[in-house]
């Protein structure tokens, strides 16, 4: 027997892995009724390829799994394989076993297997029609089944037959190519009627063909370059952010030392301060008692005046003396600008100096140059009279015979006449031929000008219906660009609805509950939806509410909580995991106090969590549980405010999605990699088919564009022909014109010809009468050319005598202006010498001058000293010893303090510097740490936004798009 054993595994009643040994004989499988023994029989019916659930006794082809009991959980898949032995090649196959699989999982996936490789069902059935067997024949026979064949009809039995004898594969295969061959030929017909329509289409369609492969090859260069990019930055963001990181650091520890540096210059700053303050007040309290001392102990005796007389005396001299080098000054002043004044004067006067000598050394050379002018001009006047003389020494003999020359004058003048008239003849028909050759001109140049305007016409309608095309061509791109952007926007539409219909972004147990309750109604009426699908929002509110939410997102909303335990015990029977479930009889609704309502009259307040989202009113206990007395606020700061402002009374949640509990802690941060899909997953669907809608529109508007490019080219194409036709007929006109031209244009030049001999023949005559006076003219000329020449010599010497004048002239001109430049040098050669001689002596007053200065300076500071020396005596002999002792240590003491001050006042004046410069550093140091946490969260948004775009463009996620990556 050829059938070895059948492998079962989830079929029906078969939860473990059974596996039915067929050996030689008969092999028999009893039990009670219900046992499953018309399982086995259906499984080895379903592996040969049935397709009716009814014929296996199920409402559907999932039925066939194993569902599960009380004690056993149900299997998601069922497989059958079927063992043959083929030693015999019963099989066409290579095979000495083959083996039959069918495998069906509860997603409605059906595959197929032969000897481990997938294959069609269509393969199966074609190999098991080879050794005759079938679903539908003698192989299996169930309950009925011989009562059917017996009775069945004699073509029903022949079919049973052909299954066994192998001649139903053939017969099948025959059907499958009939049909083919129907189908051929169908495709054929229509092949014929739509290659006719679209041949006109071909040209455009190649130019679309191209631009779509260069287009397709430069997205895909695009995408390449994009996800490559997309794989560096991820790969290389925590580098990039190591490396802000540490400059981070670097930035805080500089920082922290130049603060400690500030923090010490500041403490430096206080302690001078001080001691200056110390010293002012020592100051003003030895000034009062010095001040004190002298009122007190001053005396009005005559010595004392005479010294005031003396010191003032002496104090009118430093003034007079002040004036005076005041005085010294104001001439030094003047002087040195006078001396620059002369300097640049005596710059520009060597500089016209040099100018002059050049100038009279160009007038030398002239004056040489015209002197040899003159001597050359003295010898062509002697040339000259010598001539005139010569030509007055010769008239010879000059008669001639003239009686020979009037003779044949006159018979040449009579043959002139004849040949003259013969001339008019021809030039009367020369004359009309030449008239019919302009009005032929006239119409050809008339017909160029139509052709050339024609074939103008032409052009442009040819550039018109070009264009045309270019544009139909352009509307015919952005509609295949369009269609591609709203395959794109259809596929994600449906993406998005599959995410929201399979409930992707929820936890495995959510997901997996909800996904069971659409085949289970006992499950589905149980649950009344999630928290994230049971309310609706302005996209402004997503993160904040996802942040308020969390977790509680994703919890079950049932009616009652009979409901949720009936859900928990499903979950645990089933082993699926852990959910919340918030049941609405049960959920205690919130109520938002008093101190969150005043808060929302404050700086940035936007709204009570629970009040911003629209639900259904029959779920408000739930929705207040989770959002009532919760602040959504616009930003970090205005949040912070209004948290210490009301002590933490309340939740609050900025837009950026930052948390302040009511325990009074604080959440936020970078929001790389949140999600909130199953939050947004109704307003991404809602914008994705606004820009569908939004696509389809502009398709529409842009077919209607095309349709209009279309006429208005047509229209230029029917107006092409017409010129085209019009152009045909002007060219024919035009070539026969030309040939009328060519017929007068042979007129003409014959009679050009024969114009042009005559008056060769006249020429010849005309030629010899002039001879015939000219030899006349000769004779009687003959003196007067003598006396011409003696005329030509006399008027050569007198223009000789002119040009000679001319010359002299010249010379005497130039000699002129030499004498003139050689004055105007020694005029500036004296000026120069003066301004030396001014900056000499101007130089030797300022030299005075400094000198009085430095001695007044002097005699000032002496005087200064003998007015202090007074003013000393005088207190001596105005105070006793004792006294001035006193008036000498407060003095000395004043002199130490202000020479402490000033020193004290330096170091302040370098401390405040060091300050200064220390707070520099702090701001730019505190820019440099802000630059560097602005490029820590750029490369965090970049990331982000490379990420959407990745996903929006090409759906792919950076595991996904690892496979692109070049090295």
């Amino acid at each position: 027997m050829n059938f070895e054993k059948v492998e079962i595994y989830g079929f029906k009643s078969f939860a473990d892995k059974v596996e039915i040994k067929f050996n030689d004989g008969i092999t028999g499988i009893v039990g009670p009724n219900g046992c499953g023994k018309s399982n086995v029989s259906d499984a080895i019916r379903w592996v040969l390829g049935e397709q009716s659930a009814k014929n296996l006794r199920g409402s559907s082809m999932q039925d066939v799994i194993f569902s599960g009991t009380q004690n056993r959980k149900s299997l998601s898949y069922c497989e059958v394989s079927l063992f043959f032995d083929n030693s015999t090649k019963i099989f066409d196959v290579d095979y000495n076993q083959v083996i039959i699989t069918r495998k069906l999982y509860r997603s409605g996936e059906s595959e197929y297997f032969i000897n481990k490789q997938q294959a069609r069902l269509k393969d199966i059935v074609s190999l098991l029609h080879q050794c005759g067997i079938g679903k539908e024949g003698y192989t299996i026979i169930g309950q009925g089944k011989v009562e059917e064949i017996i009775s069945a009809k004699p073509e029903d039995r022949r079919a049973i037959f052909e299954e066994a004898t192998g001649i139903a594969h053939f017969k099948t295969r025959k059907i499958e190519s009939e049909r083919k061959l129907d189908r051929t030929h169908e495709n054929i017909v229509r092949y014929s009627d739509i290659l006719s329509e679209i041949e006109n289409q071909l040209a455009p369609l190649e130019r679309q063909a191209a631009k779509a492969k260069e287009f397709n090859e430069l997205s895909e260069e695009l995408k390449r370059h994009e996800i490559n990019t997309y794989i560096a930055k991820v790969d290389g963001v925590e580098t990039a952010k190591g490396k802000i990181y540490v400059k981070i650091k670097a930035v805080d520890d500089e920082y922290a030392q130049r603060e400690r540096e500030l923090n010490k210059a500041q403490t430096e700053y206080d302690k001078i301060f001080n001691e200056i303050n110390e010293a002012d007040d020592n100051l003003r309290n030895l000034n009062a008692e010095l001040l004190e001392k002298r009122v007190n102990m001053e005396k009005s005796s005559g010595q004392i005046r005479l010294f005031k007389e003396r010191i003032g005396y002496f104090e009118g001299q430093v003034q007079d003396n002040l004036a005076e080098i005041e005085r010294n000054k104001n001439t030094v002043k003047e002087s040195g600008e006078t001396i620059a004044k002369n300097k640049s004067d005596l710059q520009n006067a060597q500089a016209d100096l040099m100018s002059l000598e050049k100038s009279f050394e160009v007038a030398t050379k002239q004056l040489v140059s015209v002197s040899e002018k003159i001597a050359l001009g003295e010898e062509l006047a002697t040339a000259n009279t010598r001539k005139v003389i010569e030509s007055l020494e010769s008239l010879t003999d000059i008669k001639v015979n003239k009686g020979t020359m009037s003779i044949e004058k006159s018979n040449l003048l009579e043959k002139r006449n004849e040949l003259t008239d013969k001339l008019d003849e021809y030039s009367v028909k020369r004359e009309k031929a030449f008239n019919d050759k302009e009005t032929i001109d006239q119409n050809i140049s008339n017909l160029d000008r139509n052709i050339f305007e024609t074939k103008n016409n032409i052009e442009l309608k040819e550039e018109e219906v070009q264009q045309g095309n270019e544009e139909v061509s352009k509307i015919d791109n952005k509609i295949f660009l369009l269609n591609n952007e709203l395959a794109r926007l259809e596929q994600t539409d449906k993406m998005l609805k599959s995410f929201k219909e399979n409930h992707e972004g929820f936890a495995f147990p959510i997901k997996t509950l909800l996904n069971n309750a659409k085949s289970n109604p006992e499950l589905n009426k149980r649950i009344v939806g999630v928290v994230a699908e049971l309310i609706k929002y302005d996209k402004k509110y997503e993160l904040a509410l996802a942040r308020s939410l969390s977790a509680a997102a994703q919890n079950v909303v049932t009616n009652t909580p009979e409901d949720a335990k009936y859900l928990i015990k499903y979950l645990k029977a089933n082993d699926i995991g852990k959910a919340t479930f918030l049941p609405i009889t049960s959920v205690k609704m919130r109520e938002n106090g008093g101190e969150i309502r005043r808060a929302l009259s404050e700086t940035g307040a936007l709204g009570i969590a629970d009040e911003v989202v629209k639900y259904n009113p029959a779920y408000k206990s739930v929705i207040t549980n989770l959002l009532a007395n919760t602040l959504i606020v616009d930003t970090l700061d205005n949040a912070t405010k209004i948290a210490e402002k009301y002590r933490f009374n309340f939740k609050i949640v900025t837009l950026e999605g930052e948390v302040f509990s009511t325990q009074g802690s604080m959440t936020g941060g970078s929001e790389k990699g949140a999600r909130v899909d199953h939050m947004s997953a109704d307003r991404r669907i809602e914008e994705n088919l606004a820009r569908l809608n939004g696509k389809k529109a502009e398709l529409e508007e842009l077919r209607k564009q095309k349709t209009a490019l279309e006429s208005k080219r047509d229209k230029a194409f029917d107006e092409l022909h017409l010129l085209n036709d019009l152009y045909t007929q002007k060219h024919q006109s035009l070539i026969l014109e030309r040939e009328k031209l060519k017929v007068v244009e042979n007129t003409l030049s014959d009679l050009d010809k024969d114009i042009e001999n005559l008056n060769e023949l006249i020429e010849s005559v005309n030629v010899r009468l002039g001879e015939i006076d000219e030899k006349y003219r000769a004779v009687e000329g003959g003196s007067k050319r003598l006396e011409a020449d003696k005329e030509t010599a006399q008027i050569s010497a007198s223009k000789h005598q002119k040009e000679f004048d001319a010359l002299k002239k010249e010379r005497d001109d130039l000699s002129e202006q030499s004498t003139k430049i050689q004055i105007d040098i020694t005029s500036k050669k004296a000026s120069i010498q003066t301004l030396k001689e001014d900056i000499s002596r101007l130089e030797r007053i300022v030299n005075d001058c400094n000198y009085n200065i430095k001695t007044l300076e002097e005699n000032v500071e002496n005087q200064k000293q003998i007015i202090e020396n007074l003013k000393l005596d005088e207190e001596k002999v105005a105070f006793s010893k004792e006294e001035q002792e006193v008036i000498n240590s407060i003095r000395d003491k004043i002199d130490g303090i202000e020479s402490n001050k000033l020193s004290l006042r330096e170091q302040l004046n370098k401390n405040d510097e060091r300050k200064n410069f220390l707070t520099e550093e702090l701001s730019r140091l505190t820019e440099k740490k802000n630059d560097q946490k602005i490029a820590l969260a750029k490369i965090d948004s970049d990331l982000e936004y490379l990420q959407q775009s990745i996903w929006e463009d090409y759906q792919e996620t950076y595991e996904t798009a690892v496979k692109y990556r070049e090295e």
